[in-house]
C-alpha cells in the first residue's frame, strides 16, 4: 500500500511540474508575441498617420491595441491562417470567441457611429496582417524604417528581414486605407502618397 502511495505521489508530482514547465514557457511566448504584435500594429498606425488628412487619435490607437491583443486569445488563434476567418461572422458569433470582429461587422459599426467597436475590429484585423509577416522587424529597427526617406530604402536590404518588414508596413497601411474607404471615413477620399512610397520601396528591394 505504501509503495502504491509513493508511486502515485511521484506520478502527480511529475505531472504537476511537467505541466508547469510546459505552461510557463507557453505563457512567456504568448506575452512576447502579443508585445510584438502591439508594437508593430502601433508602428503601422504611425506610418498611416504620416499624411492622413484625419489621423487616428491616441484614444483610437488604444482601441486598436486592445483588438490586436484580444485577437491573440487561444480560441481565436486556432483560426489564424484561415482565409475565411476575418469574414466569418457566423463562426465568430460563438461565445468562445468573445465577440464578432470581422471586416464586415467593423464597417457596419463604424457607419453606425460605434467607433470604439470599429477600431477594436481594426486591431483584430491588423493582428492577422502581422501574422502574415512573421519575420518583420521589431524594436528600434521599426522606428528607423518608419523614418527612412525613399532614397535610403536600398540600405534596408542589408537586413535579412527587410523585405518582410516593408511588406508588412505596405499591407498594414493598405488595410487601414481600404477599411476607411469602405466605411466612408473622410480622409479615405484623399490620395495617399504611401501607396507610391511602398510601391517604390518594394521595387527597390526586389
Amino acid at each position: 500500500m505504501e509503495t502504491r502511495r509513493t508511486v502515485t505521489h511521484l506520478f502527480f508530482t511529475a505531472l504537476f511540474f511537467g505541466g508547469v514547465f510546459f505552461i510557463l514557457p507557453s505563457i512567456a511566448l504568448a506575452e512576447e508575441t502579443s508585445a510584438k504584435h502591439v508594437q508593430l500594429g502601433i508602428a503601422i498606425v504611425g506610418r498611416y498617420n504620416v499624411d492622413a488628412a484625419l489621423s487616428i487619435t491616441k484614444e483610437e490607437q488604444q482601441w486598436i491595441q486592445w483588438g490586436i491583443t484580444h485577437e491573440g486569445i487561444p480560441a481565436r488563434a486556432l483560426h489564424h491562417g484561415e482565409q475565411a476567418w476575418p469574414h466569418d461572422t457566423a463562426q465568430q458569433s460563438a461565445s468562445v470567441y468573445e465577440g464578432v470582429y470581422t471586416w464586415e461587422q467593423g464597417v457596419v459599426d463604424y457607419q453606425r457611429g460605434e467607433k470604439q467597436r470599429a477600431f477594436e475590429t481594426l486591431g483584430h484585423l491588423l493582428h492577422l496582417v502581422i501574422d502574415a509577416h512573421p519575420t518583420a522587424l521589431v524594436g528600434g529597427s521599426v522606428d528607423a524604417i518608419q523614418k527612412m526617406p525613399i532614397r535610403t530604402w536600398r540600405d534596408v536590404v542589408k537586413h535579412e528581414h527587410a523585405r518582410d518588414t516593408v511588406a508588412l508596413f505596405r499591407d498594414g497601411v493598405d488595410t487601414l486605407r481600404r477599411f476607411f474607404t469602405e466605411a466612408q471615413r473622410p480622409e479615405a477620399q484623399r490620395p495617399n502618397s504611401l501607396v507610391v512610397f511602398f510601391t517604390k520601396a518594394s521595387s527597390i528591394l526586389q
